[in-house]
């Protein structure tokens, strides 16, 4: 899940480090973050984290009000670490993110709308257009959106000379370049990702 992901990454721990370890590197955040119930708090991070938990007082909780006290704990979280240094949050294929994390998203717009402080802290997040851009309109909303659109045969040629570091193709590569771009549809990404398969193929060499 992106919030698990999110917490990880921050406590700069993967998903090999043991449970031990995370849980001692989480509680050392909190302390030197200065949050006013770190021992509270470990607790709902560390249920976001290992889905289960021992905490008697969380197993009593309904789950909205469960999902509400970790919704506002991360935000806390994040917030209390823009006091020591800026945050970065990137976040691709944002169209594939779970339901639970998109909520938090627009909750968290919300949150910081209304601490009108101004935070070293910026979320950028790409996501494909053509899937689930409707449900992640409703749960989101972006200051800035740029739309990029696929590349034209033109773009997709010189991204290709690129690649094979030429200033113009050869004749005899340019039915490459037309294949290419056809299966491609100008996505640079699937283009990148076709020539390295030629070249760890053998198919083509520099």
């Amino acid at each position: 899940f992106l919030l698990q992901s999110l917490v990880k990454s921050i406590l700069q721990v993967s998903g090999k480090t043991s449970h031990e370890d995370i849980q001692f590197c989480l509680r050392k955040r909190l302390q030197q973050l200065q949050l006013p119930n770190p021992l509270a708090e470990a607790k709902l991070l560390e249920y976001l984290i290992f889905l289960s938990t021992d905490a008697v007082e969380l197993k009593l909780l309904s789950p909205e009000r469960l999902q509400s006290q970790i919704f506002k704990t991360l935000a806390d979280f994040l917030v209390a670490h823009t006091h020591q240094k800026p945050l970065l949050i990137l976040i691709d294929d944002l169209h594939w993110c779970d339901r639970l994390s998109l909520e938090w998203l627009s909750y968290f717009r919300t949150y910081l709308d209304e601490l009108q402080i101004p935070l070293p802290l910026c979320l950028c997040a790409t996501y494909r257009g053509e899937e689930k851009a409707d449900s992640i309109a409703r749960l989101t909303r972006w200051d800035l959106l740029l739309s990029v659109t696929p590349f034209t045969h033109k773009e997709t040629d010189q991204l290709l000379n690129a690649i094979l570091d030429i200033k113009e193709p050869a004749w005899e590569l340019k039915p490459l370049y037309e294949k290419l771009f056809q299966r491609s549809l100008g996505n640079p990404f699937y283009i990148e990702e076709m020539m390295k398969s030629l070249f760890n193929d053998h198919i083509l060499e520099l």
